[in-house]
């Protein structure tokens, strides 16, 4: 079983798991039902993880694939293009699932499971909000609600810089949670890996900042917004 391939599988090895259950308890006088329940015992392990990281908003969310027995959709496609272009953007009203699709986008390129695009084993990510208020309150709740509860487990975080430690998998990464009213200059840095910004970057600099930091690593980056104010500049 593939632990590490999250989305839809996860359901099947549920499905898998608790038929094997129901195998060892129906027939377990006979052949089948004692292999299903020796394999059970030899693979504790294996199937208590299954049964945490199937809880998990990781493991239920299905941005790919849009019909639930897995099979491939038309935006998949689109996705799967994704990588040709250097920046993605997701636009639509309030309250549709915008933010949520940056929390995850983010994990998932944290923990290099992203389908499409390919991320390092090192790395750094900035989360850009519109303020600090706006970033407490929805774009650091969505990250941490999508990271991987092995991976927040082993976490560090830094609260006079705004910023949390992965170390986890062999893989290391840094993720910056940005203000934008904080002013241009406090996106000069070094360069990051990732970025993902949480609404327009209205103030002067700000967006041209960040695609400098990302010109060394050519690094992807997602904005989602709502382009209720500078639909022009976002155009």
């Amino acid at each position: 079983l593939m632990l590490q391939f999250p989305f839809h599988r996860m359901q099947n090895y549920l499905s898998k798991l608790t038929k094997l259950k129901e195998v060892a308890s129906l027939y377990s006088r006979m052949k089948k039902g004692k292999m299903a329940l020796n394999w059970l015992q030899t693979h504790q392990e294996q199937a208590a993880e299954i049964l945490n990281r199937v809880k998990e908003p990781y493991y239920r969310e299905l941005p790919y694939r849009n019909r639930s027995d897995g099979t491939p959709s038309w935006q998949y496609k689109i996705i799967w293009n994704q990588p040709k272009f250097k920046g993605c953007i997701a636009c639509g009203a309030n309250r549709i699932g915008k933010s949520r699709l940056g929390g995850f986008i983010t994990s998932l390129m944290v923990t290099g499971e992203h389908p499409t695009y390919r991320s390092p084993k090192s790395g750094r990510a900035w989360i850009v909000g519109l303020d600090s208020n706006v970033i407490e309150g929805v774009e650091k709740p969505y990250f941490e609600m999508f990271m991987p509860k092995r991976y927040m487990d082993k976490a560090k975080w830094n609260g006079k810089f705004n910023y949390w430690t992965f170390k986890c998998e062999e893989r290391e990464w840094e993720v910056w949670f940005k203000s934008v009213d904080s002013g241009r200059k406090k996106f000069q840095g070094d360069a990051i890996d990732f970025a993902w910004i949480d609404e327009e970057p209205l103030k002067e600099g700000v967006f041209s900042e960040l695609e400098t930091r990302m010109i060394d690593r050519e690094a992807p980056w997602l904005m989602t917004a709502t382009p209720v104010e500078g639909t022009r500049w976002l155009k």
